[in-house]
């Protein structure tokens, strides 16, 4: 049998996936922009701030990835028309191969954004002989660890965290018998003749929404907290970093509900 010569790609042929792939990026790039007035617009009613350079992250990196992806997408489309005698066969192909890509891009994402939330933490260690249980030591210096500069306090420690315009403060304190570690930001001081009974009850159903993190009214002092509670057992820079960390968020998002106090 006569040897075939092998095919031969035409010159150049490298230069239309990466043509593809910069339509893609330039296609990504201004669809998210057009969506960006109203992302801003959902977080500043949620109560957070978005800084640029975070969002000039988000956005270029999604639109990589868009572009990524486009010379698969145009590459299916062309090898499988949805026209003539198989086009209902290529379209039910095309439609099931783009919505595991569409699957895959959300799992990336995903995957991206959860080492993102990690990184601050990975470094930290927990310190020596403090794996069990934390004492009141072992909070300051895994505190110190994540970066904080925790100021000791009659109970507990002061941490404080900026964050664009806003800057947070938070006591953390072992309870009495060891066994909880809790996490509270003083909101304010509130004029309980200035508040209104749906105020409060706005207040309630939050706490449904920010589990375990709660608000609390200390009657005395006359002013409101928010609260949150975890088990000192086994804790880990990680896990306690990500812990202030959504005990900030509640502290953003519920903003609204809390700007009753002064």
């Amino acid at each position: 049998m006569t040897a075939l010569p092998l095919p031969v790609p035409p010159p150049n042929a490298w230069k239309q996936p990466l043509r593809q792939a910069g339509y893609g990026l330039l296609f990504w790039l201004g669809f998210l922009l057009v969506l960006e007035p109203g992302n801003l617009i959902h977080a500043a009613r949620a109560g957070f701030d978005l800084t640029a350079s975070g969002e000039a992250i988000r956005i270029a990196s999604a639109s990589l990835l868009g572009a990524a992806i486009s010379p698969a997408v145009l590459g299916l489309s062309r090898r499988l028309p949805v026209r003539g005698r198989q086009g209902l066969r290529n379209g039910l192909i095309l439609a099931v191969s783009l919505l595991g890509i569409a699957l895959g891009l959300i799992l990336a994402g995903a995957l991206a954004l959860g080492l993102l939330a990690q990184a601050p933490h990975a470094a930290a260690q927990t310190p020596a002989g403090c794996a069990q249980a934390l004492t009141d030591a072992c909070l300051s210096q895994l505190l110190t660890g994540l970066g904080y500069e925790p100021k000791p306090l009659s109970k507990g420690f002061l941490i404080a965290k900026k964050q664009d315009t806003w800057t947070m403060y938070m006591q953390l304190v072992i309870s009495g018998n060891g066994e909880k570690i809790g996490i509270n930001a003083n909101l304010g001081a509130v004029d309980d003749t200035a508040v209104s009974a749906a105020q409060w009850q706005a207040l309630l159903v939050a706490n449904g929404n920010i589990d375990p993190s709660a608000f609390y009214y200390d009657a005395d002092q006359k002013k409101l907290y928010l609260h949150r509670s975890l088990d000192n057992r086994a804790v880990t820079p990680a896990s306690l970093g990500g812990q202030i960390d959504n005990f900030m968020d509640n502290i953003r998002s519920t903003a609204k509900l809390w700007n009753f106090t002064h």
